[in-house]
C-alpha cells in the first residue's frame, strides 16, 4: 500500500525535474547560441599565436573567436559532469582532391591528432562551469562545426586553448 502512495509523488518529482532541465536548456540556448556567424572566427592555431599566456587561468582577459569541429578523437568530446567540450582545428588537406575522405586518410588522421584543440567551457555569472552536459544544454553533437567566441588562454604543455564561451554559432 505504501508503494501506491509514493508512486504519484515520484511521478510529480520526475516531471518537475524534466521541466526544469528543459527550461535550463532553453535558457542556455538563448544565452550562448547565436543564429548569426561570429565575426572573425579563425583557426585555433591563429588564436593561439595571438594570445599571451596569463599567469593563472582565472586571469583570462584575451578575447578570441575560433572555428573548429567538436571532436576528441576516440573519446567523448563532452565532459560528463560540466558544460565543457573539446573543439579540434579543422584540417584541410591541400593535396586532397574531390572525393578525398580525411577520416580514412592516414596523413589527415595524423595531422588531426596533433592539431591544436580548444577546450570550451560554459560558465555562470560567478565564473563557475555549469554542472550540466553541454551537448544536452545546447543540442550539440560530436562532429558539429562550431564558431566560438569568448575569453581565452593557451596552455602550452597541453597544446590547448581554453575558451570561456560568450557565444557559440553552429554551422
Amino acid at each position: 500500500m505504501r508503494r501506491l502512495l509514493w508512486a504519484p509523488l515520484l511521478c510529480l518529482a520526475l516531471v518537475g525535474c524534466t521541466e526544469s532541465t528543459t527550461d535550463q536548456a532553453v535558457g542556455a540556448k538563448s544565452k550562448w547560441i547565436s543564429a548569426t556567424p561570429i565575426e572573425n572566427a579563425g583557426l585555433i592555431s591563429e588564436a593561439v599565436e595571438l594570445l599571451t599566456a596569463p599567469t593563472s587561468p582565472d586571469e583570462m582577459t584575451d578575447l578570441v573567436a575560433v572555428r573548429g569541429r567538436i571532436d576528441a578523437g576516440d573519446l567523448d568530446p563532452f565532459e560528463p559532469d560540466r558544460a565543457a567540450f573539446l573543439v579540434s582545428e579543422i584540417i584541410v588537406d591541400p593535396n586532397g582532391g574531390e572525393g578525398h575522405d580525411p577520416s580514412s586518410c592516414p596523413f589527415c588522421k595524423r595531422r588531426a591528432e596533433k592539431a591544436p584543440k580548444a577546450h570550451v567551457i560554459l560558465v555562470d555569472e560567478a565564473g563557475q562551469p555549469l554542472k550540466s552536459r553541454a551537448d544536452k544544454l545546447l543540442s550539440l553533437s560530436k562532429g558539429d562545426i562550431v564558431q566560438v567566441a569568448g575569453k581565452g588562454t593557451f596552455d602550452e604543455k597541453l597544446n590547448t586553448l581554453t575558451v570561456k564561451a560568450t557565444s557559440i554559432h553552429l554551422e
